[in-house]
Order: structure tokens, then C-alpha cells, then sequence
């Protein structure tokens, strides 16, 4: 194995994975509800919450009520009482962004509400005909949140956390697995044994990451992600470093094994930070 051709091919990687993730990286808490029986008439979402501020003195998005008939929004300021207000229709205290009519994604009608976000609220819909819908007190759990809200029955439906780890598990294992037997090849290390012992090693390890960077993402943002992976994979590298020396076969020197650990993870972890974003918006779809 020529040690230049390695260091050009981890290069080219390392390039490849810094034009996905982009600078624009930062924290961004987002609430998405998909309403699931959505109205066939004009309406509006808003969301209820604890007044904090005079109505004088809320903060106000100015285009918040663009193009909406002003009927809609007496019928949301007439649900309004003392212990909630709308966040759009009334105001608080901190700088918050959505919109009040929605937008049609992948055939669904999906509200967004971002940069600050209440802790707890309540989803209200009114709609031309008169009719009012007000959720239950949802409390806000995760960083990124993906909420359907039935009209008909009233009912919040939250994301299953199992498939979003079984997803985040597929997604490093796979690309992982795929290049860590590569350079087992490239290494001069390949063997039935070896071969057993990698997939055997990086099932375990990926196990340990998954379970941590998917609870991580959809609870704390992509940049504590990305801090999380940074710690996770020198973790990994260790684990894989000190298997890989007790458990390759003996023929070959512990240098190149540990080598070996050190290039694989590397890489590894270039390609898992090229992915990590496009999981990260795959996992708010589950």
C-alpha cells in the first residue's frame, strides 16, 4: 500500500464532505404540523400560549397576516382568554416566525413555526364556516419537532422513535461496513476472520453511536449532533483500534492493524459527516 495514494484518497473525501454540510449549520428550532384531515375551506393555525407581554409591547411579525381574511383572525382573537393567546395573532415576548395558512408539502398541509419556540402550547384552527378545533397542552420534548394533527378527531400524533434509530442505525452502519472492508482489502488485512471480526466490530460500535446520535439530533439540533459524532467516532476509533490488535489474525504486525483502525475510522467519519445533514432531515420526515 503506497501511503500517498492514501493520503490523496483520504483528502479527496474530506473535500467531497465539506461542500454537504454548509456554514448555515446553526441551531434552528422548528415546529412542523401536518394537518391530517385539513380543512376544505379558508382557514387559519395558530398557536396558544401563556400571555407574557401587553399586546402593545409583543413582538410582531408584520407580514403574519398577508393576504388572510381579517374574519379568520377575529375568530382566533375571539378563543383568546387571559391564560392564552395566539403566538402570531396576539404576539409575546421573543422573536418567533410561522405561518398562519400553511403550505402544501408532498401533497400535506404543513405549518412551520421557527426561531423561537414556546415550551408549551396548544394548536388552534379556526376555519371560514365558524368551525374551532383547539388541541390539548402539547409540551414541547425536542429540539426539532414533527407533530400531525388529526381535525376530525382531534389527536396529536407524534413521531416513533424506534424508526428514527433503526433509520439513523441503517444509515451509518451501511456506508460505514462498506468502507471499512474496502480498506481492508486496500491494507493487505483481508481474511475470513477479519473479515467476520470487522462486521462484528462496527455492529457493536455503530449500535453505540446510533443509539446516541439519533436520540442527539432530534432532541438538541444538527451542529450538537455534529459536536456528539466528533466525540462518538474517537470513541469508536478506540473500540475498533483495541479489537482489531486482540482480534486479527496473528500473522500480521500490530502497526498496520492499529493502521488500519486509524484510516478506516477516518474515512468513515468523513463520509458519516457528509450524510449527517440529509439524516438529519430524513429523520423529521419519520
Amino acid at each position: 500500500m503506497k501511503i500517498k495514494t492514501t493520503l490523496l484518497f483520504l483528502l479527496a473525501l474530506l473535500v467531497m464532505g465539506s461542500w454537504t454540510v454548509h456554514a448555515d449549520a446553526g441551531p434552528k428550532p422548528e415546529l412542523r404540523i401536518t394537518l391530517i384531515n385539513p380543512p376544505d375551506e379558508p382557514y387559519v393555525l395558530d398557536l396558544l400560549v401563556s400571555p407574557n407581554c401587553e399586546a402593545s409591547e409583543c413582538w410582531i411579525d408584520e407580514e403574519r397576516f398577508e393576504g388572510i381574511d381579517p374574519a379568520l383572525i377575529d375568530m382566533i382573537e375571539a378563543q383568546q382568554s387571559d391564560q392564552w393567546v395566539g403566538v402570531l395573532t396576539h404576539g409575546v415576548s421573543y422573536p418567533i416566525f410561522g405561518d398562519l395558512q400553511g403550505s402544501m408539502v408532498n401533497g400535506y398541509r404543513v405549518h412551520t413555526f421557527t426561531y423561537r419556540l414556546p415550551d408549551a402550547f396548544k394548536i388552534i384552527v379556526v376555519t371560514e364556516s365558524g368551525k374551532t378545533v383547539i388541541s390539548e397542552v402539547i409540551t414541547r420534548d425536542a429540539f426539532m419537532m414533527n407533530l400531525r394533527f388529526d381535525l376530525d378527531s382531534n389527536t396529536i400524533l407524534r413521531p416513533e422513535l424506534w424508526k428514527q434509530l433503526i433509520f439513523q442505525f441503517g444509515s451509518t452502519l451501511i456506508p460505514t461496513l462498506l468502507v471499512e472492508l474496502f480498506l481492508l482489502v486496500l491494507f493487505g488485512l483481508w481474511s475470513r476472520r477479519n473479515f467476520k471480526v470487522s462486521v462484528i466490530a462496527n455492529v457493536l460500535t455503530q449500535l453505540l453511536l446510533s443509539a446516541t446520535m439519533g436520540l442527539v439530533l432530534i432532541q438538541a439540533g444538527l451542529l450538537s449532533g455534529i459536536v456528539v459524532y466528533l466525540l462518538m467516532e474517537g470513541v469508536v476509533m478506540l473500540i475498533e483500534a483495541l479489537i482489531y490488535w486482540k482480534a486479527f489474525d496473528k500473522k500480521h504486525k500490530t502497526g498496520r492493524k492499529i493502521l488500519y483502525a486509524i484510516t478506516a475510522n477516518f474515512v468513515s467519519f468523513i463520509v458519516g459527516f457528509a450524510v449527517i445533514s440529509q439524516t438529519y432531515l430524513f429523520l423529521l420526515q419519520l
